[in-house]
């Protein structure tokens, strides 16, 4: 069973549970803060038992939920890209604005890609640890999927990738946030400064769309 299968399994599970029963959502909960605290501090994750120690959780109770360390990590790492969506900037969705000032698509990728990239960078650890360990795919296309629909969402750059594709504007829009995705990932590792990344992003993006880079 790949780990990208039983996590999906594990969240779904958990989705239809309708509602947790609140000791078990306390102890899921728990888990989820205790691995997110833990690879914070080290890339290395906790073993079972002594996750199940800080959380004060039982092993049962891990397994329930989650089954294996891998599982956990990707609920973590859902958990705290969830806090960063959140923080994101509205979606923009006046036509008639952006077909009037022509910059604004870029002031939307500035504002986007300067909070997404400045979350990851101040949790640069945590995402490291989890991008590089089983469960790093099914992160990363968690973050593919959230801003192709951003993209999708924006009307200058949708009516861009249309123009382009046509009717597989969708299917561009995911491919594009791939690579946009794998270079952040990239410049994360590397260390690099939040401009520099947002930088590069627009600047490919750009390129990607015909539009034009601030």
């Amino acid at each position: 069973m790949s780990v990208l299968y039983a996590a999906r399994r594990a969240l779904a599970h958990h989705s239809e549970e309708s509602p947790l029963d609140p000791r078990a959502q306390k102890s899921r909960e728990s888990l989820i803060r205790v691995m997110i605290d833990a690879l914070d501090d080290d890339p290395q994750p906790p073993s079972v038992s002594e996750l199940v120690r800080r959380a004060g959780a039982s092993r049962p109770t891990f397994y329930q939920h989650f089954g294996d360390i891998p599982t956990l990590m990707h609920a973590a790492a859902m958990e705290r890209l969830e806090e960063a969506f959140a923080m994101l900037p509205k979606q923009a969705s006046d036509s008639s604005n952006a077909t009037k000032n022509p910059d604004t698509w870029t002031r939307f990728a500035a504002e986007n890609f300067t909070a997404l990239f400045t979350h990851l960078s101040e949790n640069r650890t945590f995402y490291l640890a989890v991008l590089d360990g089983p469960s790093g795919r099914a992160a990363e296309s968690e973050l593919t999927r959230f801003l192709a629909g951003r993209m999708l969402g924006f009307v200058t750059l949708r009516d861009a990738l249309t123009r382009l594709t046509g009717p597989r504007a969708a299917r561009y829009a995911e491919f594009l946030s791939a690579g946009l995705i794998s270079q952040a990932m990239k410049d994360l590792r590397d260390d690099l400064p939040v401009t520099a990344m947002v930088e590069t992003t627009t600047t490919f993006l750009a390129a990607a769309t015909g539009l034009k880079a601030a």
